[in-house]
């Protein structure tokens, strides 16, 4: 007999009056009874014997065993449900829905923050405006399950402005391979496409010198920063 784990099942024998039954499961698969029927829950696979003796005032009776092979399943996590259209510095709850013995591993973009092993995760939005998943695979003692994802379009904070030429300097502007950016001095920059895709992340300890463009193709790119939780951004002009 086959079933798969997770899933709970019922088993009885022959009901005789005045006996009481005992019944012997597998470590790992769960149930209790003393009359001759028994609902089993297989939380492990493989092939076991479940087995039960009746007994009455005059002793033990003859011992009946069924086989059954539990099978692992592929598990799904799941539809992500939240908020799909956030503000740059938000923190925003996903969730998936929960499951009996299921645990779930979440994933999230660079510069976006959170951690959950359970269906529910708080995700803090870093770094600036951009277009990106997050993910989450299910669990569980079969190993890895089937992955969700959701879409999520961060805008900029309510803070954002153009940065003037006094704060922040880009040039050349077209550029082609090599752009200098000057007046940031403690803040890491950010690089997004037109569509808001984050391209490149340069650090703050990089600002000294030229930073290396050819990679990206033409096109209008933004560059953004944070300072004191606000989101500031210049546009740019990439030829090749």
């Amino acid at each position: 007999m086959d079933v798969d784990v997770f899933n709970t099942h019922n088993y009885s024998v022959n009901l005789v009056d005045e006996v009481s039954y005992t019944w012997d499961l597998p470590t790992d698969w769960t149930g209790s009874s003393i009359t001759n029927s028994i609902n089993v829950t297989f939380l492990a696979s493989g092939t076991e014997t479940i087995s039960v003796t009746p007994s009455n005032v005059c002793g033990d009776g003859s011992l009946s065993e069924l086989e059954i092979t539990a099978n692992c399943i592929t598990t799904n996590p799941g539809t992500i449900t939240g908020d799909i259209d956030v503000i740059a510095g938000e923190t925003e709850t996903y969730t998936v829905p929960e499951q009996d013995y299921i645990s779930f591993i979440w994933e999230l973009p660079i510069d976006w923050t959170g951690s959950s092993s359970t269906n529910s995760i708080d995700v803090t939005f870093g770094g600036g405006s951009m277009v990106d998943s997050i993910m989450v695979t299910s669990s569980s003692i079969c190993g890895d399950g089937e992955s969700s994802y959701l879409k999520i379009t961060v805008n900029p904070s309510t803070g954002i402005e153009d940065l003037q030429n006094d704060i922040m300097s880009i040039y050349p502007n077209p550029a082609k391979d090599f752009i200098n950016i000057t007046g940031i001095d403690n803040s890491d920059v950010y690089i997004y496409n037109s569509t808001g895709i984050l391209i490149k992340k340069v650090d703050k300890s990089d600002l000294n010198s030229p930073i290396n463009i050819s990679e990206l193709g033409a096109g209008i790119y933004h560059v953004s920063v944070v300072i004191n939780e606000n989101t500031y951004s210049k546009t740019i002009c990439i030829t090749k």
